[in-house]
């Protein structure tokens, strides 16, 4: 079932995002359910030419983020709110979010049945949580319990590339959740 859902992915042209990238970016990570998923906002133009989500600097930095956590990436599923490209890596628009929300990223979560979430930025958060930008500004850097809510543990947390390009101050966002995820592996066993 999971994987018919991939391969309709690969076939998916329900919006304008996908006309502007190469195809669209698949997860890769594990498919274990009940484990940790990392869902960022959408591939950039390194993603969309190895057809892998978060290579380059993001992706280094992510790496580095999980493996202070005590994260293999492998051992996460690791995907998108937008699963295209968008050209000049413009912010995707409301309906190509909602579009790939309710084809793809709502299916994934309810596969895979996460017990802990890594939202990375603003879209990922919408993406999630189907509302606005003000409270993914006020819970940024926080670890969420909402097992009674959805089931899982969010980190919410702001994207890689955001620190990279223009935010580095938010950096701490990240090393103030380090000892809380590594509690949550601990007690979750995942």
């Amino acid at each position: 079932m999971f994987k018919d859902l991939l391969l309709n992915l690969t076939r998916c042209e329900a919006c304008t995002a996908r006309k502007e990238a190469r195809l669209p970016v698949l997860s890769v990570g594990s498919t274990r359910t009940e484990g940790i998923m990392v869902i960022g906002r959408n591939p950039g133009r390194q993603e969309d030419e190895k057809g892998v989500p978060f290579v380059g600097r993001s992706g280094e930095f992510l790496n580095e983020y999980l493996e202070k956590c005590g994260i293999k990436r492998n051992d996460c599923y690791i995907t998108n709110t937008v699963k295209c490209h968008t050209f000049g890596n413009r912010e995707p628009d409301i309906l190509e979010i909602t579009t790939c929300i309710k084809l793809w990223l709502n299916r994934e979560i309810i596969y895979l049945q996460p017990k802990l979430i890594f939202i990375l930025g603003a879209d990922a958060y919408r993406g999630v949580f189907k509302i606005g930008l003000s409270p993914w500004m006020k819970n940024t850097g926080i670890v969420r319990d909402l097992r009674k809510e959805y089931g899982f543990r969010a980190v919410i947390l702001p994207h890689p590339s955001a620190i990279i390009s223009y935010a580095p101050h938010w950096k701490s966002k990240y090393d103030d959740t380090v000892e809380q995820v590594k509690a949550i592996i601990k007690e979750e066993n995942l």
